[in-house]
C-alpha cells in the first residue's frame, strides 16, 4: 500500500517547518517561526540555556512532544555543552516517525543525529534514549492529565499543549497544581500562553508569574517560576 502523504506541512516564516493540526484546528507552533518560538519561548526563557551553558544539570519536564522541535533544540544544545541533561516529554497522540522525518529538523542541529534517534526510537517503540553518557531521553505516552508524576524533581516545564481553547484539561488548576508539585523550588515553567485566565490559574497554585516579550509574532508569553 502507498504510504499516505505528510499532513498538513507548513513553512513557517523563519524557514522551519510545523505541522497544522486538524484535530484542534491549530498549528504545532507559531507560523511566525517555529525555530524561533521554541529558541525563545522554552530554551531562552525557560533558562535552560543558560544552564547548559554553564554545565549546570537540569531535568525537564515537557508538556507536548508534538514534533519533537523543543526536545532535539534542547538535546543538542546539551551535547553542545556537555552539561548533564535528562529530558521527559509527555504526550497523547504520538506522530509517526516518518512525519517527523519530513519535518527536517535536524537541519537546525550542530548534531543531527539527535533527530534521526529519535525518529529510530518512536519507529522502534523504544520510550528511552540515552544520546551521550549524561543526556537522557524519556517519551511517555498517554494522558498528561493522569501519568503519574514525581514530586520535586524537575528545574524546568516546557508547557506547549495546544490552546486552552481546544486542549483545556492541560490548561487547569489540577493539572498547574501537579505541574508546580513537580518542579524543584525555584524551578521555572514557561509557556507561550498568556491568557488571563491560565496567568491567574497559575498563580492560584503557588507560581510567581511575569509576563515576558515574546518571539516575532507574538507579543508577550508567561514565566512562572515555583
Amino acid at each position: 500500500m502507498e504510504r499516505e502523504s505528510v499532513p498538513r506541512i507548513l513553512i513557517t516564516a523563519d524557514g522551519s517547518r510545523t505541522l497544522f493540526s486538524d484535530t484542534y484546528y491549530q498549528s504545532y507552533q507559531s507560523i511566525s517561526g517555529a525555530l524561533c518560538q521554541a529558541r525563545w519561548v522554552f530554551l531562552e526563557a525557560g533558562d535552560v540555556s543558560r544552564r547548559l551553558q554553564a554545565r549546570q544539570p537540569t531535568r525537564v519536564l515537557e508538556v507536548g512532544f508534538g514534533t519533537g522541535l523543543n526536545a532535539m533544540l534542547t538535546l543538542d544544545l546539551a551535547l553542545a555543552t556537555g552539561c548533564p541533561l535528562d529530558f521527559v516529554s509527555l504526550e497523547r497522540d504520538l506522530l509517526p516517525a516518518w512525519t517527523l522525518r519530513a519535518l527536517g529538523h535536524g537541519r537546525w542541529l550542530e548534531h543531527p543525529e539527535v533527530a534521526e534517534s529519535l525518529g529510530n526510537a518512536i519507529e522502534e517503540g523504544r520510550p528511552r534514549v540515552q544520546l551521550a553518557p549524561q543526556v537522557h531521553f524519556e517519551l511517555a505516552l498517554g494522558d498528561a492529565t493522569t501519568i503519574d508524576l514525581p514530586r520535586t524533581v524537575f528545574d524546568v516545564i516546557y508547557l506547549d499543549a495546544f490552546s486552552p481553547d481546544v486542549n483545556p484539561e492541560l490548561w487547569t488548576v489540577d493539572f498547574l497544581t501537579r505541574l508546580h508539585a513537580a518542579l524543584v523550588r525555584g524551578g521555572v515553567l514557561a509557556t507561550y500562553c498568556v491568557k488571563g485566565t491560565v496567568r491567574r490559574a497559575l498563580e492560584s497554585v503557588g507560581f510567581d508569574v511575569a509576563k515576558r516579550p515574546g518571539p516575532p509574532g507574538k507579543a508577550e508569553i508567561t514565566v512562572a517560576r515555583r
